[in-house]
């Protein structure tokens, strides 16, 4: 009848965790590792699909000092400081309804320039994903308001 030996020697002399033949100490970089794989499955999940909470956060964060926190742009009575270039308006249902998703995609991802809109727009593409970049875009057509001057959450 075999002994049950805890650990065994490897071929090159290694001391080895169980009869599976797991080198000592490797068992924690496969535990970080498995974990790893685990978090990004899982934020990558959490990020799929549309959302406008994280779109208003990116928004918030990168594209309120023009387009302003409410999306009209710069007006006098709700900025300090006026960029030097006009900025549409993006809670206007017919200027917004020019564009598809995949135009606002690339202009946002690549910038205005890249794709034929205005050169003011700087490309988000450097630090925005493309889960990213879309919630964005379901963010900013929550934006848009109703022809009477509504705003209306589209979904």
């Amino acid at each position: 009848m075999p002994s049950a030996r805890p650990f065994v020697r490897s071929i090159a002399g290694e001391l080895m965790a169980s009869r599976y033949a797991i080198p000592k100490g490797l068992h924690f970089v496969l535990i970080a590792a498995i974990s790893g794989v685990l978090l990004v499955s899982a934020a990558q999940t959490a990020s799929s699909g549309e959302n406008p909470a994280r779109g208003k956060l990116f928004y918030t964060e990168r594209c309120i000092f023009c387009h302003g926190d409410d999306g009209r742009g710069w007006n006098l009575q709700n900025r300090i400081a006026r960029p030097p270039f006009p900025v549409p308006d993006l809670t206007n249902p017919e200027f917004m309804s020019r564009f598809s998703g995949k135009e606002l995609f690339n202009v946002i991802k690549e910038g205005g320039t890249r794709a034929g809109k205005s050169r003011f727009m700087p490309p988000a593409g450097r630090w925005l994903s493309d889960d990213d970049i879309r919630d964005v875009i379901v963010y900013l057509r929550s934006l848009e308001r109703s022809p009477s001057g509504d705003k209306s959450q589209k979904k």
